[in-house]
C-alpha cells in the first residue's frame, strides 16, 4: 500500500506541477513530499522529475508514469466505492459540458442510456462552440476532445474515454472541378477548410504506417465545428478532416469521399475531465458507462 500512497502523491504532484501546491493540497509539507516522491524513485530506479528551485519538469519515465498512474488510481477509487457500498446509487444532479458536436453524435444517446438506467440521476448538458472548462461553466464534468490521451499543463484530472481517427473527405463536385489529390503534397494545391478552435488550424499531420508527412493549408473558409467543416465540403469549398462518422451522417457529411485513403490524420481523443480524482461516485459511475459504450456507438454511427 506504501507504492500506492507514493503513486498518489507522485500523481499530484505531476498534476499540479508544484511540490509546494501539491502539499498544500495533500496537507503536507512540501519536504515531506520530496522525500516521498524520492523514494519512489529510488524503489522505480528512474528519475520521475527534474528539479531546479525557478523550474519543475517530468522526466520521460516521469511522464510515463503519470499517464499509466491515472487509470491505476482510478480504478482502484472505484474499488473502494465499491467496497463501502457507496457505489451503488448514482442519484443527484450533474452539470455537464461539451462540444455541441460531440454531444449530437457520440455523447447524447449514451447519456440518455444511463439516466434512464438511473432514475435518480438528472443532467445539465451544456453545448459548447468551444472546448468547455470547469470553473468558467460551472460543470461538475467536461468532455473534451484532444490529440493526445492526456491534458498537458493542466491542473484537472483527466480520464481517457475513448478515441477515433480522422482522414480527409471531398464531394464529388468539388474533385470534379479541382481534380483529387494523389500524394499529401498535392494538398497545397487544393483548399483545406480549416477548423478553429482557440487558434486556427495552420497544417495537417499525416501518417500511414511510420511514414509522416505535414501539410501546410490553404483555404479561405474556416469553421468553429466539425458539422460546419463536414457541411462545407458537402457545399464543394474543399477538402476537411473528419472522423467517419461526421462524413457519413445525413447532417453532416453524407455523400463525401474520402481521398488518400492509405493517409489519416492525427488521432481525436475523448477525455473526461473532474476538478480532481475525489469526484463525487455518480461522476464516476457516468465516466465508466460513457467509456464502455463509446466504442458501440462509434460503430453504430460509422454504420449508417
Amino acid at each position: 500500500m506504501r507504492l500506492l500512497a507514493d503513486l498518489e502523491l507522485f500523481s499530484e504532484t505531476a498534476r499540479l506541477r508544484s511540490f509546494g501546491k501539491a502539499a498544500a493540497k495533500l496537507g503536507t509539507t512540501p519536504s515531506t513530499l520530496t522525500r516521498r516522491v524520492a523514494a519512489l524513485e529510488k524503489d522505480l530506479g528512474v528519475t520521475l522529475i527534474l528539479r531546479s528551485t525557478r523550474s519543475f519538469a517530468l522526466t520521460a519515465a516521469g511522464q510515463k508514469l503519470y499517464n499509466r498512474a491515472q487509470n491505476i488510481l482510478e480504478e482502484v477509487a472505484l474499488t473502494r466505492e465499491d467496497l463501502r457500498g457507496e457505489a451503488e446509487s448514482a442519484a443527484g444532479h450533474l452539470r455537464i459540458g461539451a462540444p455541441a458536436d460531440l454531444v449530437c453524435t457520440m455523447l447524447m444517446a449514451l447519456l440518455a442510456r444511463h439516466a434512464r438506467e438511473n432514475e435518480g440521476l438528472s443532467l445539465s448538458i451544456l453545448s459548447t462552440a468551444v472546448q468547455p472548462d470547469l470553473a468558467r461553466d460551472s460543470l461538475d464534468l467536461a468532455f473534451v476532445v484532444a490529440h493526445q490521451k492526456q491534458l498537458e499543463d493542466s491542473a484537472y484530472v483527466t480520464h481517457p474515454v475513448g478515441s477515433f481517427p480522422r482522414m480527409l473527405y471531398a464531394s464529388q463536385g468539388y474533385l470534379q472541378r479541382r481534380g483529387t489529390p494523389i500524394e499529401p503534397q498535392d494538398l497545397q494545391a487544393h483548399l483545406c477548410i480549416r477548423h478553429w478552435s482557440g487558434d486556427v488550424e495552420t497544417h495537417w499531420d499525416l501518417f500511414h504506417r511510420r511514414r509522416k508527412q505535414s501539410v501546410v493549408l490553404a483555404g479561405s473558409t474556416i469553421c468553429s465545428s466539425v458539422l460546419a467543416c463536414a457541411q462545407s465540403a458537402r457545399e464543394d469549398l474543399g477538402i476537411a478532416m473528419l472522423p467517419a462518422q461526421f462524413a457519413v451522417q445525413p447532417l453532416f457529411g453524407a455523400g463525401l469521399v474520402r481521398i488518400l485513403p492509405q493517409w489519416t490524420g492525427t488521432t481525436a481523443h475523448i477525455l473526461a475531465i473532474t476538478a480532481d480524482r475525489t469526484s463525487s461516485a455518480k461522476t464516476r459511475k457516468l465516466v465508466t458507462a460513457v467509456r464502455a459504450g463509446f466504442g458501440g456507438r462509434r460503430k453504430e454511427l460509422e454504420s449508417v
